[in-house]
């Protein structure tokens, strides 16, 4: 349930309202960073971006934790394989 009450949200609405929040403000940072004009003001952006990873991390393991965020596990067949092509980097275009 996402209200709790009348005009109150519950705890798990809030926390994965923070965990959306944090989530785009570090694509917003992390878009920012492209489009910066200087180095130490992409520093910036890159360290901001980093810090609303880092909360919306710490969101998504609370709201694992309660089991209010579920992530299905992948088949083991497919995990293995799943590292390995993202590790070797985009498939270069075809010619």
């Amino acid at each position: 349930m996402y209200h709790q009450g009348a005009g109150r949200l519950s705890d798990r609405a809030l926390l994965l309202e923070h965990l959306n929040t944090e989530k785009l403000k570090a694509v917003w940072d992390t878009m920012g960073a492209t489009e910066c004009a200087t180095s130490e003001l992409k520093r910036s952006f890159i360290q901001m971006a980093e810090a609303h990873l880092s909360m919306a991390d710490d969101a998504f393991r609370l709201a694992q934790a309660r089991g209010w965020y579920r992530v299905p596990e992948p088949p083991p067949h497919l995990a293995g394989t799943v590292a390995h092509q993202f590790l070797q980097g985009p498939a270069p275009f075809p010619s």
